[in-house]
């Protein structure tokens, strides 16, 4: 089975996540690709997609917006998977809504799952707000057990798909 891994990232710790969820994929033995939302437009030969986005002050990476909506717009029909990483210190285990335009755009997909995932902030960020919430939330928050967790959870649905 072909996956689609797309994902937006501002400072590279969604990235990371979409990496990861794509390596256990693999391991799997699933047909990976692993590729930024803004290059990742043919969804044509993909059994299944999982998309991913950076979660700034409650909104999306727009290239990601533009990437659900894209597959709304194709009538994609397999399965996707959705997460969002982003939340910081005391509120990085807390589950966080989808944006309005994004849910809007989810509805007219089979989406299977949505999950929250912790984000990572670098020490130097770039961009004044950044580097404000660099003071106090610096640090990789990211729970690599549960996002490995989802990953084999995605493989176990879709290989049992292809068994049956």
């Amino acid at each position: 089975m072909n996956v689609l891994v797309a994902y937006g990232s501002k400072m590279g710790g969604t990235a990371g996540i979409a990496r990861a969820i794509g390596d256990r994929l693999e391991h799997h033995g699933l047909t990976v690709e692993v590729a930024e939302a803004s290059r990742a437009c043919e969804v044509d030969g993909f059994d299944a997609v999982v998309v991913g986005s950076a979660l700034y002050t409650g909104r999306w990476r727009p290239e990601c917006v533009r990437f659900v909506r894209s597959l709304a717009d194709v009538s994609y029909a397999g399965p996707v998977w959705v997460f969002h990483s982003g939340p910081l210190g005391e509120d990085a285990d807390e589950p966080q809504p989808i944006p309005g335009r994004v849910m809007t755009a989810l509805r007219e997909l089979r989406v299977v799952d949505a999950v929250t995932f912790a984000g990572h902030m670098p020490e130097r960020p770039r961009g004044f707000v950044a580097r404000l919430m660099a003071k106090n939330f610096a640090g990789d928050y990211r729970p690599w057990a549960d996002i490995d967790s989802w990953a084999d959870r995605i493989a176990d649905t879709l290989l049992a798909d292809r068994a049956a």
